[in-house]
């Protein structure tokens, strides 16, 4: 009976030890980045609108680049509603992200749920505006690209059409860094072509709103040959309806910013897209998925840090 006994409680005693040896190694498996916690980072990005090329782009580049480093991006759109970005910010907190990139839909209206994903430990990154409750800022000189598309339109205008062209402007204003794009860009085409006549002004967002701003435009202004724009998703629609119209000409101009691959494309194609903006659309996704591992991890970051810009035209896209 005590030999049986004992022969018990060795067979219990190397099961045990099996067991805590299969425990450790499955939890020595790799399961992605880790916080200092030891537990898997979790990042959202909360984008203003999911259809806008340049947003998709952003979005695909910081996925491949957080993937690298075993790390899932969760994305959600605000579909150009602040309180819809609100919503998105506060589920995002309640999945326990580690990391929040927002691109602000309105700077203002959302401080409010960024101060409170902070106050829950979330580390957030701006993309595009310049907030107060986040940890980093990745900016833009916003009036600088405006400027920058304004001079350019004016330069083919001055050169191209003799200083004299019929001029509609096609924007963007629903957030505040587009809206600072849209008036520095009209102040800075009139200043620098003052004989050229903007006949038409006109709000778009999405492609197909453009397009359809755009064919209305060229129905009531048949000699109109620059179309101004400050978003690529605008040019884009703009560009659809100058060629649907057999208006598309070598002296016909439209202009946009992100530098979008479609819009590249069409640069490339030497087109009547001939320019748009790149603000740093390369090292934006590497400086945001550095920021957001640093931030992670409980590393400093620079809280501040800026995008250079060039325009991309005829002479210089190949380099894309």
């Amino acid at each position: 009976m005590h030999k049986k006994r004992v022969f018990m409680f060795l067979m219990l005693s190397m099961l045990l030890v099996l067991m805590t040896a299969c425990g450790q190694e499955k939890s020595s498996e790799p399961s992605g980045a880790s916080n200092s916690g030891g537990s898997k980072i979790k990042v959202g990005f909360a984008v203003p609108d999911n259809t806008n090329p340049f947003f998709i782009q952003m979005a695909d580049m910081i996925k491949e680049g957080l993937a690298k480093e075993n790390i899932t991006l969760q994305v959600s759109s605000g579909d150009m509603d602040m309180n819809k970005q609100i919503n998105t910010i506060e589920n995002f907190v309640a999945s326990k992200v580690n990391v929040l990139i927002v691109a602000p839909v309105d700077d203002r209206g959302i401080e409010p749920s960024l101060k409170a994903a902070r106050d829950a430990g979330v580390k957030v990154i701006s993309f595009g505006g310049d907030l107060t409750n986040t940890d980093v800022n990745i900016l833009a000189d916003q009036a600088g690209i405006g400027m920058a598309l304004g001079k350019d339109a004016a330069k083919w205008i001055n050169e191209r059409l003799g200083g004299t062209a019929e001029v509609g402007l096609i924007v963007t204003t629903q957030t505040n860094n587009v809206a600072v794009r849209a008036k520095t860009l009209q102040e800075s085409l009139k200043a620098d072509a003052p004989n050229a006549k903007l006949v038409a002004k006109q709000e778009a967002t999405t492609v197909a709103e453009a397009q359809q701003v755009a064919e209305n435009m060229i129905q009531a202004y048949p000699n109109i040959k620059v179309i101004a724009t400050n978003s690529d998703a605008v040019a884009l629609g703009a560009f659809e309806a100058v060629n649907a119209a057999g208006k598309a000409s070598d002296d016909f101009y439209i202009n946009g910013s992100d530098a979008t691959p479609e819009a590249i494309q069409k640069i490339k194609a030497n087109g009547i897209l001939r320019a748009t903006l790149d603000m740093g659309i390369m090292r934006i996704p590497d400086m945001t998925v550095e920021a957001a591992i640093k931030l992670a991890k409980g590393e400093q970051v620079e809280r501040i840090q800026y995008a250079s810009l060039t325009l991309v035209d005829s002479t210089n896209v190949k380099n894309y």
